[in-house]
């Protein structure tokens, strides 16, 4: 529950984007591990054993084609603040 209300309040940080794939969405692409993109300058990369810091060029553009292949499928703003209350409300 913690999570959630941290996503809640994450949803109106100046500069963030955020998005949450519902899990009923349908995928371009499978999430596979969590990334964030920082300017189209740096990737940084959470697997289950490391962390990865990507600076290639090449290597970032996967990163953000992924990105874009991720995006359509997240609901953002109002929706992805719906789709987090909603989880909030059925744990009760």
């Amino acid at each position: 529950m913690t999570s959630a209300l941290i996503l809640l309040k994450a949803l109106d940080l100046p500069g963030l984007r955020l998005g949450v794939i519902p899990a009923r969405a349908e995928l371009a692409l499978f999430p596979g591990h969590a990334f964030s993109i920082f300017d189209s300058e740096q990737v940084k990369v959470e697997t289950y054993a490391s962390g990865l810091n990507i600076t290639d060029k090449a290597e970032i553009a996967v990163y953000e084609k992924a990105f874009t292949l991720l995006e359509r499928s997240a609901a953002y703003g109002d929706d992805a603040r719906a789709l987090i209350e909603a989880e909030l409300h059925a744990l009760g």
